[in-house]
């Protein structure tokens, strides 16, 4: 009896060495999942080499870096296609993505910038996910690209370029950058796009950067006329002149610093106390 309980404790012995005993099984699957586990890991560690204050990027590469990494299955070696594009803008499209893969941003955007004015509409939206790719220091293409004439270009740069504005944490950075699209920009809605990211800013900066794109002499006028109504919804007054707005972001500053009394609980200070505690060179305005 000991010898037949014994028995069925053993492991089955293997049939010829046809078999792997049951518990070898276990450990081979284990470890398989190990190590594939490892390298799912480290591969996506391994294209994670953005610094921690750049934008989030999406997980999946561009279409295109896919179409560069593969070969095409012609036995041409590392030719790719893509469709309508010419000979010199599929060497651009492969030099732009694979610098991008080894963390070269500034050859991928001499790279895609060759793309941007592409006839193939194709080829230009893949200008366009390479600087989404490659983030905040491609903000400035992607607002080029948000006057592309393609309202598929177009849509598609400006939702690039509000996250690639998204990797900046400093002000005076997302005042340029706002600054920069308007000098662009000649179409209301993605001006009025970039307007809203105004939110993001002191009010102070906010009516700064409005002040200076309404006397700029290089911003468009419909972003002129869009700044200026951004102007009155702010701060509950027209805009006038530069030294009207000065005074306001003085005052705005000041109350951002505790250097001004709070505004009466449940009013805007914008519409309230800026304006009622400087004088204003037109009084009928101001009532």
């Amino acid at each position: 009896m000991p010898d037949a309980k014994k028995s069925l404790l053993q492991e089955p012995a293997c049939a010829a060495g046809s078999r792997v005993p049951r518990d070898r099984a276990l450990r081979l699957i284990r470890k398989s999942s190990v190590i594939l586990l490892g390298i799912l890991f480290f591969g996506v560690v391994g294209c994670s080499d953005k610094s921690a204050d750049e934008p989030a990027t999406p997980s999946v590469r561009p279409s295109v870096a896919v179409q560069a990494a593969v070969p095409a299955a012609n036995g041409q070696g590392n030719v790719f296609s893509f469709p309508g594009a010419t000979s010199n803008e599929l060497a651009h499209m492969k030099a732009c993505f694979e610098a991008i893969d080894e963390g070269h941003d500034a050859f991928a955007i001499r790279h895609a910038r060759e793309l941007m004015d592409s006839t193939n509409v194709e080829v230009r939206l893949q200008a366009v996910e390479a600087f989404g790719w490659i983030g905040k220091y491609a903000v400035k293409e992607l607002a080029e690209m948000m006057a592309d004439a393609d309202e598929e270009v177009s849509s598609e740069a400006l939702r690039q370029w509000e996250m690639a504005f998204d990797g900046y944490s400093s002000e005076s950075s997302k005042m340029r950058e706002i600054e920069r699209a308007a000098d662009l920009l000649k179409a209301q809605h993605p001006l009025e796009a970039v307007m809203m990211k105004l939110a993001e800013l002191e009010d102070y900066n906010a009516v700064e950067v409005l002040r200076n794109i309404i006397t700029s002499t290089n911003a468009t006028p419909i972003a002129a006329e869009v700044a200026r109504s951004e102007y009155v919804s702010l701060t509950g007054e027209p805009f006038v002149d530069a030294k009207r707005a000065n005074q306001l972001v003085t005052i705005l500053k000041n109350h951002a610093e505790g250097l001004a009394p709070e505004p009466p609980k449940g009013q805007n200070f914008t519409k309230t106390t800026a304006r009622s505690s400087i004088p204003h060179d037109q009084g009928k305005e101001n009532k």
